[in-house]
């Protein structure tokens, strides 16, 4: 059984949209879970809603767990899978092998490195890079990830081309609208007239002349009595101004002055 005493661990959390299916609230509770039966000590929770293929380093999440390993804050940190770390299979050895400091080879000549153990929780035991079994297992195991992404790539591209050629939309709705199906059975992006009164609000102040940060103060009293959905914030701010026209042909809004 491994020891985790006097190990200080970061946890490290990744998914690609917050509709993920609950992945961050699985991923954070089974570490939870494992720490409090395992008596590991997670002081740092770092969490990225980014897609697998990001290099680790260009993270905000990522860049904080490698300050803090620069910083000798963590000795160690823990992760649901390999797939956390990433889905681009140099990019996942290059980042385990910085922050552990092993089976880089000449690479690490050039290159910041760490003394930082990774467990994997989905193995439940310390990823050892000098290990060729190891190095091996990391390899095979990102380059699965990565290939099974690009057929995912695929069938989304293909369904998409379906998609539009029945008159559908693609990608995610924007603000404001939710997906309907047309005749043919293609889904497309409907305007909900629920969130009209928001979208007017951001377009009233917007035709005074207001600026982003004055409408953000301008809300500031009321958002609390409202859903998160239904409060004005920055994102949905600038994405109202961009489609400002769109906004108000599909919702029949004429700016007050």
């Amino acid at each position: 059984m491994e020891s985790f005493e006097g190990l200080r661990f970061a946890s490290y959390m990744r998914a690609s949209t917050n509709k993920q299916d609950g992945s961050r609230e699985r991923q954070e509770r089974d570490i939870r879970e494992w720490a409090e039966h395992s008596g590991a000590e997670v002081t740092e929770w770092y969490y990225d809603e980014i897609s697998g293929s990001r290099l680790f380093s260009k993270r905000p999440a990522g860049r904080l767990l490698i300050d803090a390993a620069s910083d000798g804050r963590i000795d160690a940190v823990v992760i649901e899978s390999l797939s956390r770390i990433g889905r681009n299979p140099l990019d996942v050895i290059l980042t385990i092998g910085r922050l552990t400091g092993l089976g880089l080879g000449d690479l690490s000549k050039d290159m910041d490195l760490f003394n930082i153990r990774i467990f994997d929780l989905s193995s439940r035991r310390f990823i050892d890079m000098n290990n060729d079994s190891d190095r091996l297992l990391v390899w095979m195991t990102a380059a699965t990830m990565d290939i099974e992404r690009s057929r995912i790539s695929a069938r989304v591209q293909s369904n998409n081309k379906l998609r539009k050629a029945k008159g559908g939309d693609v990608g995610s709705p924007k603000f404001g609208y939710d997906w309907k199906k047309n005749e043919q059975g293609a889904s497309y992006h409907s305007p909900d007239l629920s969130k009209r009164d928001i979208i007017k609000s951001v377009i009233d102040m917007d035709a005074r002349g207001m600026t982003r940060n004055e409408m953000l103060a301008s809300s500031k009293d009321t958002n609390h009595l409202f859903e998160p959905s239904d409060r004005i914030t920055r994102h949905k701010v600038d994405l109202i101004r961009k489609y400002r026209e769109t906004y108000m042909e599909d919702f029949n809004i004429t700016p007050r002055k």
